[in-house]
């Protein structure tokens, strides 16, 4: 019998149950950028889920800056299945995906609420 536990690839893999892998949710990039400075960084943190902490040490990984993106998600049906297996296992930025199988989406936000966030991060970004 085995246990639930969460698993990695950015949040968009909602549950490991074993052997399998769900995914429930699709995010597109809508605007992906670099930034050089800690206060917009910090004035993002209405926008996303990292404790300041995460944002002033990412910041400063390897220099300072911060790559930044602006997502729309997606959540998709039928819940996509995969098998787990070693290609999943350990911290990955980036894994090979089978062929994406017949699903439909369902924007997450509405049209309206999508774009007065992607407005608001535009104008944070947009600061000096």
């Amino acid at each position: 019998m085995s246990r639930s536990r969460k698993c990695g690839l950015q949040g968009l893999i909602s549950q490991c149950r074993g052997s399998t892998i769900a995914i429930r949710w699709y995010a597109k990039v809508e605007r992906a950028l670099r930034i050089d400075s800690l206060a917009i960084a910090e004035a993002l943190a209405l926008l996303h889920i990292l404790s300041a902490e995460v944002v002033r040490e990412r910041f400063g990984y390897k220099g300072d800056g911060l790559n930044v993106a602006f997502v729309r998600v997606f959540e998709i049906s039928p819940v996509w299945v995969l098998q787990n297996g070693k290609r999943f296992s350990g911290c990955r930025s980036w894994v090979e995906l089978p062929p994406l199988p017949e699903m439909t989406m369902r924007a997450v936000l509405n049209d309206s609420a999508q774009t007065k966030l992607r407005a608001q991060f535009d104008q944070i970004v947009s600061s000096s």
